[in-house]
């Protein structure tokens, strides 16, 4: 039976779709035209011409469409064309014959989207004429028009059996209009066309080719609404001048906007490129709110939204890239989180999905490097589920049905263009070879090009070099997010038992149950009678509270906090871009946040539009969304936005403002624009005037402020600024809702009351830069004494996380009562968003949002068990532990899947150390095997070169002068090195302890004199052992930054002699306690000697204990950083250099990478991008000739070198004067500056991070004989076992820290010095800070509160880091001899409620006023106004 006449057309996805354009009469019959002449005539054949070309594949398998097949038969092609296909077919006279006996013949496939041919960024044309002001909107471009054969991309495709394509243009956001080609060899860009235009392309991702706006997600989403916006107005403004062009004037429009008119009249369909499941989401509310049916590319993940796409009645093209495991070195570092692993098995099933739902898709090569990695990834979409004709189906019928060129493509049909693929085997086998291909008719050159860096497949095409994974069936994937949800609780339940902090008229109540139904409050009190069947939770010895609520919140915003490029940007939209999979969400839940303000960043004057969220984990973005929450907007003042772009770049126009004063004549003339735009919408409304203005969404959000409609958030530091914005508000007529940060608010306390706007504060954030040099910890107490209704906040997800512990703060510093702190986050920041009817609160009929607290709330030691968001339970650590194991066995078992038979995972170790060669001079390397303790062997001494003598004040060796015999008597005395003594006396005589007891066990003479410290608590000096005190002030200003120098071996540098006895940050570290720190430089391989400081002295030299306590190195880095957050997320992207970073101990530690510099996506599925990579990363070459991380030896071999050559000098140094050795000429202070640390007289104090560095820096130490101190090991506890075993000492950098990958436990970081401490590690806790040395104490409570003894805690800041600095003759704890150096307190130290009363050093009263205590007292004193 010959197949002649035309199968039936399945339905038409183009009325649908509207792939057919329904454009006017004319250009209707001119496109219908030229389908017809492609439908007769293939293009390459118009071109070529001459003699007939004729092939018959002759008894051949002939697979004329999915479904249909003929198991013997031939086809004919002629003039580019097929010209029969049958059983009983007929080779012409004048066919070349193929032997089709043993051969399959299929049709052709079409590629639904591709870019081959299109220029490079850099080679793309200008755009010309009258085009869109915004660069990124490039939409007056088309594929035919920018069409480059290339020849050898050509070829690839057709050895992949692909013989048309969908092409759309790279460039721009809306990148143009595509067309299907040809991909024949024709050089002809006219000849190649099937069809045009097919479609408009948008890209959110696609990269700016110049910095400008739009510089992030949310505002590429916001030039897209506008650009469609200005499409339609244009529409509507020619058409009213076509129909009645008297008197009007003619409009202007630019070709961009003329280019999208099509698209809002759905004449020409919309291809919108996402990936995620979110993106996925975006892209289809954009297409609901325009009325456009959605079209979307790419779609990895369509698996989790097949019903949504149904229910959008969308279109999908479906990329065959599919994710793969990241490329690890052999050595290095597994970066693979669970998210990620589930993400790459789930990527295959989504064609499944897609089919399964009845959603109409196609197949794409788009984000495949070869083409003919295709057929291996749809062979693993087959093994996940595709059938093999659904799949035959999505290569060719589906692209050209939904491209509209089913009528020449997509089966094998008589008149259709010849476009065929013959294979040995079925077209998606595991060992199918393409034997032929044909595309217009002509045969192809199977030949593959050789490649050194290819290898050729089954089918004669170029592979990338790994080994193409099995089509396997993907292993079970977990279902739910990660972290998971904790089993449900009932509708109704109650909390029974709890003391439970209403926030409300009730109180604080004492065993009191708390009643929830339908995910409200329904009853708060003692003894409460609930209906049977109500589930009871047993909570005694709990506290209950509300859920907390952050007012400046920047987590889960995905594509950029900051849209920076503009100075207004108020058409943004926070909305548009919640990331509702971000691990933060359940971190904060775990922390017992439950609702947040998501604010756009401080870049711009006028920034985008806010969004109130509650976390709601594993929901969508839209159902994070506080229903009914009143709109608002970000503002910001001062330096963000006046420096932002302010520096001169070659690619960058400096910005305005650069001035105060220009923030506010920007914000002025906004309003006064917005006033203008206001008043013409009412004109058009009252039918004053013709037409509408154009729409400006910018403006329209500005109207809604002046309007009283939304809320205005200001971001806002000194008081002058303060001031002038609310004086500008009155000015405009509406009321300022918040000043955020109001870091200067307690100077302008009564005029914020009188205005009525609220603050949100931070507690005791300061010194970050100039504008927060006057910001204190009694800000909130002050501004709420005048009246002032005050929040505190987070600005960063890693404080989000213990805003309970921010609200104590209140209570420490400013005398806040317990019931108004935590207001601070809870009633006081609903008021501020306007939702304090739902939330802040627990009171009947409010929204059952709760924590349960193990203890005290204000506790530093309690921490959250359970949270509840209207009435679910969202988090529950009992839970939480459980799913640990389970998360972890699968993540073993996905990573197992993926890795090909036989291949193991390589464990992170320390590298291969080679034995080091003798140094030139001939002695070999001494000392080799000595860590940590005393010095190594073959240490020679050179008398003659001494150590810098230490200070002789109070941090040296004797007290500047006699003391008399002190008493402190009454109080609790903690030694550390023994149990607390009640009713004790520590006795202090010239500086040092004389005698610790019980008062009845210590006698002392009449005359003495006495400290009562009735109540109080004695403790011994907190030590903070890696710091930057008195070497940075203000980490934005490099004038007052001394901690690091140029250059990469710095020996011969001393921090003890830059340090600044009158720097403020260091009373306000003593205020808090800390009486010692180890002030440590950072710059470079060796950075130079750090100085451990007695926090009280005239001069350096008084203050110095030990000036050269150790030599600083950061241990070169062989491979990826991990991410760290930033302090401050709005800061990110608003100008900043990493100048203010400098003195970060994780930026001076190498170990990480600012959240802007990283995307989030890739952290979240463990992917390895080139900016998280160490300098030499790209470069080095691992075995084997491929490039990758350099080797151990590789990093150290400058190091190495170096200490060689000190070691060369130092025998010289010995040998002076010996047997006729001459003196040493010209003594270099670099390496005379080594000597002690040769000697092992010095430690190295060396900084790493990752497990593979340390265990590298540990197996170096030993090789070369020092002795080793670990600094900041955020990764101590993966080699607690190794660093026990070599006694290692450890500096353990701050708790108060991220999890370290995406998957950890949400108390990852805080568990760390438990882990060290399990395994017998001698480590102490820091901070690695300057401005915030003051903390310390409550980086141990943290670690307390998750598993390290209270009593370990507090030794890990005291006694530990005595031993480690080798001072606890001297400092650390309470003992007769020693220093008497010690604070009086409130309570325990830990407990940031506590206050230290008094303090003492080398016996003698410390003064404890400080900056803040003096800016408190002065403005608490303000006449009220």
């Amino acid at each position: 039976m010959r197949i002649s006449e035309r199968p039936r057309r399945p339905r038409s996805l183009s009325e649908r779709t509207r792939f057919v354009p329904r454009l006017p009469l004319p250009v209707t019959l001119l496109l219908a035209s030229a389908l017809v002449a492609a439908t007769t005539t293939p293009p390459a054949a118009l071109a070529q011409g001459g003699p007939p070309r004729v092939f018959a594949i002759r008894d051949a398998r002939v697979v004329v469409a999915p479904g249909k097949t003929l198991e013997r038969g031939t086809v004919v092609l002629r003039d580019g064309l097929i010209a029969t296909v049958g059983a009983d077919a007929k080779a012409p006279a004048d066919a070349r014959i193929i032997d089709g006996r043993g051969l399959t013949v299929y049709p052709g496939l079409v590629d639904g989207l591709s870019r081959v041919g299109m220029p490079a960024a850099a080679d793309y044309p200008a755009a010309r004429g009258n085009v869109y002001p915004i660069s990124t909107v490039r939409a007056e471009n088309d594929a035919p028009s920018l069409m480059r054969p290339d020849a050898a991309a050509l070829a690839a495709r057709r050895r992949a059996g692909f013989g048309a394509a969908l092409v759309a243009p790279t460039v721009g956001m809306f990148s143009g209009t595509s067309a299907v080609f040809s991909l024949g060899a024709s050089a002809d860009p006219a000849a190649m066309v099937i069809r045009t235009p097919v479609a408009m392309h948008l890209d959110f991702g696609a990269p700016n080719t110049v910095r400008s706006y739009p510089g992030s997600l949310m505002g590429r989403i916001a030039v897209t609404r506008q650009a469609l916006l200005d499409a339609a107005d244009a529409a509507r403004r020619l058409e009213a001048y076509e129909k009645s062009p008297l008197g009007r004037e003619r409009p202007v429009v630019s070709r961009s906007i003329l280019a999208l008119r099509p698209v809002v009249e759905k004449k020409l369909p919309l291809v919108m490129h996402a990936n995620s499941a979110q993106d996925i989401r975006r892209v289809l509310k954009i297409a609901k709110e325009f009325g456009l049916t959605p079209v979307i590319e790419g779609a990895e993940e369509a698996h989790a939204v097949t019903a949504e796409l149904k229910a959008a009645n969308a279109v999908v093209l479906l990329s065959a890239s599919l994710p793969e495991p990241p490329r690890v070195p052999a050595g290095e570092d597994d970066p693979s989180t669970l998210q990620g692993l589930r993400r790459r098995a789930l990527a295959p099933r989504s064609a499944a999905a897609l089919a399964k739902a009845g959603v109409p898709f196609a197949l794409t090569t788009e984000g495949l490097s070869n083409p003919s990695d295709f057929y291996g990834n749809v062979r693993r979409m087959i093994a996940a589920g595709l059938s093999v004709d659904a799949a035959l189906e999505a290569a060719t019928i589906a692209p050209s049905r939904l491209l509209g060129v089913e009528k020449q493509l997509g089966t094998l049909e008589p008149g259709k263009i010849a476009n065929i693929v013959v294979t040995e085997g079925d077209l998606f086998g595991e060992r199918t070879r393409i034997r032929h291909v044909f595309v217009d008719g002509e045969k192809a050159d199977l030949t593959a090009p050789p490649a050194a860096t290819q290898t050729a497949s089954a089918t004669g095409t170029p592979q990338r070099s790994s080994t193409p994974r099995a089509a396997t069936a993907p292993p079970p994937v977990g279902n739910g997010p990660v972290p998971p949800l904790p089993p449900s609780v009932s509708p109704a339940f109650v909390l029974r038992g709890a003391t439970v902090w209403t926030v409300g008229p009730q109180g604080i109540l004492k065993e009191a149950d708390v009643y929830v139904k339908d995910g409200k409050v329904a009853a708060v009190g003692q003894g409460l009678k609930v209906p049977s069947g109500t589930q009871e939770i047993d909570a005694r010895g709990k506290h209950v509270t509300p859920g907390l609520i952050d007012c400046h919140s920047h987590t889960a915003i995905a594509g950029g906090v900051n849209e920076g490029t503009n100075i207004v940007t108020a058409e943004c939209r926070i909305e548009d871009v919640i990331d509702a999979e971000d691990e933060n969400i359940y971190r904060q839940l775990a922390g017992g946040t439950t609702a947040a303000n998501l604010l756009h960043g401080s870049a711009n004057a006028i920034g985008g539009q806010n969004a109130v969220v509650k976390w709601r984990w594993g929901k969508t973005a839209d159902e994070l969304l506080l229903a009914g929450a009143p709109p608002g907007i970000k503002f910001a003042l001062g330096e963000n936005p006046k420096r932002s772009n302010s520096t001169p770049r070659p690619d960058v126009e400096p910005r305005y403002p650069t001035s105060r004063m220009g923030v506010e004549k920007v914000i002025r003339e906004a309003f006064l624009r917005a006033r203008d735009y206001r008043a013409a919408l009412i004109a058009y409304r009252q039918g004053k005037i013709p037409t509408p203005p154009r729409r400006d969404l910018q403006l329209d959000a500005l109207v809604e402020i002046l309007d009283g409609k939304r809320l205005v958030h200001c971001h806002s530091y000194r008081q002058d600024e303060i001031l002038m914005m609310t004086r500008l508000a009155e000015e405009f007529g509406f009321k300022m809702a918040t000043f955020q940060h109001v870091l200067e608010g307690y100077k302008v306390a009564d005029e914020l009351a009188k205005h009525g706007a609220g603050a949100s504060t931070f507690s005791d954030w300061w010194a970050f830069k100039i504008e927060a040099w006057d910001a204190i910890p009694y800000n909130g107490a002050l501004m709420a004494e005048r009246g002032v209704v005050v929040s505190f906040n987070s600005d960063s997800s890693e404080l989000a996380r213990r805003l309970n512990l921010e609200a104590a703060k209140a209570i420490h510093w400013g005398g806040l009562s317990p019931e108004e702190a935590i207001k601070l986050v809870t009633l006081n920041p609903a008021k501020q968003l306007g939702v304090a009817d739902r939330i802040g609160s627990l009171e009947p009929g409010k929204d059952a949002d709760l924590v349960v607290w193990s203890g005290d709330p204000l506790s530093s030691l309690s921490i959250c068990e359970k949270t509840f968001v209207d009435g679910s339970l969202y988090f529950d650590r009992g839970a939480d532990l459980v799913a640990r194991a389970e998360l972890e066995a699968e993540k073993k078992r996905l990573a197992a899947a993926e890795r090909p038979a036989g291949r193991a995972l390589t464990p992170a170790s320390g590298g291969a150390l080679t034995p080091r060669p003798s140094p030139a001079d001939g002695r070999g390397v001494p000392g080799a095997g000595a860590v940590s303790g005393s010095r190594g062997a073959g240490t020679d001494t050179v008398a003659d070169t001494p150590l810098p003598p230490a200070g002789e004040g109070r941090g040296g060796r004797a007290p500047a002068r006699p003391s008399p015999l002190t008493a402190i008597i009454g109080g609790t005395v903690h030694p550390i090195s023994g149990p607390p003594i009640e009713n004790g006396v520590v006795l202090m005589e010239n500086g040092k302890i004389t005698a610790v007891g019980a008062a009845a066990a210590v006698s002392y003479p009449a005359g003495t004199k006495t400290v009562d410290a009735t109540g109080l608590h004695v403790y011994p000096g907190l030590i903070d052992a890696d710091t930057q005190l008195g070497i940075t002030e203000i980490n934005s200003i490099r004038s007052t930054i001394d901690a690091r120098e140029m250059g990469p071996f710095n020996p011969e540098l001393r921090a003890a002699i830059a340090v600044n006895p009158d720097s403020e940050l260091i009373p306000v570290a003593r205020a808090n306690g800390i009486l010692h720190a180890m002030t440590a430089p950072s710059g470079g391989t060796i950075s130079g000697m750090g100085a451990l400081l007695c926090l009280d002295g005239w001069t350096w030299e008084d203050m110095a204990i030990n000036p050269t306590a150790g030599l600083y190195m950061n241990f070169p880095l062989m491979g990826q950083r991990r991410f760290r957050e930033t302090a401050h997320h709005c800061e990110e992207g608003a100008g900043h250099s990493h100048d203010d970073e400098e003195s970060d101990p994780y930026f001076r530690s190498g170990a990480y990478v600012a959240a802007s510099s990283l995307d989030t996506l890739a952290l979240r599925y463990g992917l390895l991008p080139e900016t998280a990579l160490g300098a030499a990363a790209a470069q080095e070459p691992r075995p084997g000739g491929e490039g990758g991380r350099p080797s151990l030896e590789t990093a150290l071999r400058p190091l190495n070198d170096f200490l060689d050559e000190a070691r060369r000098y130092r025998t010289a140094r010995q040998s002076e004067g010996k047997d006729g050795v001459p003196t040493v000429r010209v003594h270099d202070p670099r390496l005379e500056a080594m000597l002690p640390v040769l000697d092992g007289r010095v430690p190295f104090f060396i900084r790493a991070d990752r497990e593979r560095d340390i265990r590298s820096a540990v197996a170096w130490a030993k090789r070369e004989g020092f002795r080793m101190v670990l600094v900041s090991g955020q990764e101590a506890d993966k080699c607690a076992d190794l660093l026990a075993r070599e006694n290692v000492p450890v500096i353990l950098g701050p708790t108060l820290n991220l999890p370290r990958r995406a998957d950890a436990p949400y108390d990852d970081a805080y568990t760390i010095p438990q882990a060290l401490a399990k395994a017998g590690v001698k480590f102490c806790l820091s901070t690695g800070d300057a401005a915030y040395v003051r903390r310390l104490p409550y980086h141990a409570a943290m670690a307390a509160a998750y598993g390290l003894p209270a009593d370990e805690a507090l030794k890990a800041i005291t006694l530990y880091p005595a031993q480690i600095l080798g001072v606890a003759d001297r400092i650390g704890s309470l003992e007769p001899g020693k220093n008497a150096d010690l604070i009086l307190t409130t309570g325990n130290p830990l407990e940031i409620t506590s206050v230290v009363k008094a303090a003492f050093c080398g016996g003698e009263p410390v003064d404890l006023s400080n900056k803040h205590l003096r800016l408190y007292e002065k403005y608490k004193s303000r006449p009220k106004k």
